[in-house]
């Protein structure tokens, strides 16, 4: 895979260039850019400003090699430049430096210019580790995401819109989610797992996506953790159980019943593999592990074996 996206327009530009085509130019605007064929073909600049990620409605470029500037829609407000502020001022986990994030009201976008770690994001260079180097990664990693236990959330603390705590992923919502993910089942059914729902654990930080992608790997070792822009307060079991479930490492069951009711998808066959491993490092949490088997089990396939198995279970006692 390509380090950066080239502009659409470059292999026109290079063309005119090497027949010296004298002739009309088309004046398509490069969106990404904003350069036609002409401008690039008259002249010899090498930006080193590239854009490296684009998704949906937002971008990432790369500026030089010690900065990065994310451009995404103002609205909903990105809080990834006040979490980063925030993980840098309580914790030591490596995380990009704030250097500027703004406003534009006159495209109605929102900046955030940060400083780039250097290393290699860990998917590409997966396939290539040795297994004892994975394990260790993995440690390194577990061992910061679990480093946000200690940031707890004190419910009788005000909230302000730019606070980590805002939006906070309460007992209640996250029962809203459940409940409306469960609209086709019996009302016994639903009360069951209302019943077995977890709750009243503490409420921590936590990062919500940690996949390859996201960490920074230099000389065999975790030189940065990035993409915190979905991260909030949740119950405490939400990342440990959110991995485990992502790398299909509850157990044989779980992965026999995924692997016959959902399709393999090859390019994310290597991410399955570091939750699986990743989990093995993070805290267990049995009761909310059982309580989501059921309920993914219950929407994948809800009139298998396994789904009445994994149901009938949340009325064992756990440990």
């Amino acid at each position: 895979m390509a380090d950066y996206f080239p502009c659409p327009l470059g292999e026109v530009a290079d063309e005119m260039k090497a027949d010296k085509y004298t002739g009309m130019f088309p004046e398509n605007v490069c969106s990404f850019c904003s350069s036609t064929p002409k401008d690039q073909a008259r002249t010899d600049y090498d930006s080193t400003i590239k854009l490296f990620y684009a998704s949906g409605n937002h971008g990432t470029w790369s500026l030089g090699t010690r900065y990065i500037l994310k451009e995404r829609p103002a609205v909903p407000r990105s809080r990834e430049a006040d979490n980063l502020r925030f993980l840098a001022e309580k914790t030591t986990i490596p995380v990009p430096k704030v250097e500027a994030d703004w406003v534009d009201e006159k495209t109605g976008k929102q900046y955030l210019m940060i400083s780039r770690i250097e290393g290699v994001t860990l998917d590409k260079l997966w396939i290539c580790l040795k297994q004892e180097d994975k394990q260790r990664i993995a440690q390194q990693v577990a061992g910061y995401l679990q480093d946000l236990y200690e940031l707890t959330f004190d419910p009788e603390e005000p909230i302000g819109d730019n606070s980590p705590q805002a939006p906070l992923l309460t007992d209640e919502k996250a029962w809203e989610i459940v409940s409306d993910s469960l609209r086709n089942v019996s009302d016994e059914v639903r009360e069951k797992f209302r019943v077995h729902m977890p709750n009243d654990y503490l409420y921590t930080f936590t990062h919500g996506d940690p996949a390859l992608h996201n960490i920074i790997i230099k000389d065999g070792n975790v030189a940065g953790i990035i993409g915190w822009e979905s991260s909030r307060y949740r119950p405490v079991w939400f990342e440990s159980v959110q991995i485990a479930l992502g790398g299909r490492g509850i157990d044989k069951e779980w992965k026999r019943f995924l692997t016959k009711y959902t399709p393999e998808i090859p390019w994310a066959q290597d991410d399955k593999e570091w939750k699986s491993l990743l989990s093995e490092y993070m805290t267990a949490f049995p009761k909310a592990q059982r309580f989501f088997v059921a309920h993914l089990s219950r929407r994948i396939a809800p009139n298998s074996s396994y789904a009445e198995k994994a149901l009938k279970k949340l009325d064992e006692s756990y440990d």
